[in-house]
């Protein structure tokens, strides 16, 4: 026998009468959390938003509601551009 086999057999412990419902009355008692994380989750949506908008000002210049799209470059008077684009 190992020695760690050897330190487990040596102990011994005792439990009450009681340890096995205590334990569950505890466990059943917590309530489930819905949003356990919620500050997280919107720190986490908000960074990667401002990422995202970072990275719309650097390859365009600017934040507008066509650069968010990704329509800036396009010359919105011509439909028939705007048709190309989409069905390519």
């Amino acid at each position: 026998m190992n020695k760690l086999e050897q330190q487990l057999s040596e102990l011994q412990y005792t439990f009450s009468n009681t340890f096995e419902f205590e334990i569950m009355q505890k466990i059943s008692s917590k309530a489930p959390e819905m949003w356990p994380n919620f500050s997280l989750m919107v720190s986490g949506v908000a960074a990667s938003i401002l990422l995202c908008l970072g990275l719309i000002y650097l390859q365009d210049g600017s934040i507008s509601f066509e650069s968010i799209l990704g329509v800036k470059q396009m010359n919105n008077y011509n439909f028939a551009d705007i048709l190309t684009y989409y069905q390519s």
